[in-house]
């Protein structure tokens, strides 16, 4: 199974510029818990969260509209993955990265779409009822790298 088959290609990003007043409300209207922060070109810079969004105001002690996300993003970078590997791939960046999400990018490295750890499960338990063999051969990868990701650091 490839990413391109389960994918969120609707996706909003930010800039890091952007306040976390409106980022809270991108997430709001597009029914997510992150987003994507691209540059002006459109190539992930990192992701925000609802969390980073909650502790940087409780931190920081002012309005959302006062603080951009260009403020508490890490700099580190975002892991990614392309439309075209295979879930198997993706549960090893997800599990060697012990993160929960990838922005999936084109071959200009230019976002196009989101993947979620919580995606995979859902397509796994969906797959797993349809008597798929597929999701048989997802779930050792899927536990492992539930295990991994949800240990604490």
């Amino acid at each position: 199974m490839k990413v391109r088959e389960i994918m969120v290609s609707d996706v909003t990003a930010c800039s890091k510029d952007t306040d976390l007043e409106s980022v809270a409300l991108a997430m709001w209207d597009s029914g997510c818990g992150s987003l994507p922060v691209a540059d002006d070109a459109g190539r992930p810079i990192g992701i925000i969260t609802d969390r980073d969004i909650s502790m940087a105001l409780a931190f920081n002690h002012k309005s959302p509209r006062e603080v951009q996300v260009g403020t508490i993003i890490d700099g580190k970078g975002v892991v990614t993955c392309t439309s075209e590997q295979t879930i198997s791939e993706v549960l090893d960046l997800l599990a060697a990265n012990r993160i929960r999400r990838l922005v999936v990018v084109d071959e200009a490295g230019r976002i196009c779409g989101m993947l979620s750890l919580g995606d995979i499960v859902v397509e796994a338990a969906q797959e797993s009822h349809g008597g798929f063999d597929e999701a048989e051969s997802l779930l050792p990868g899927l536990i492992s790298t539930m295990g991994k990701v949800y240990t604490s650091h």
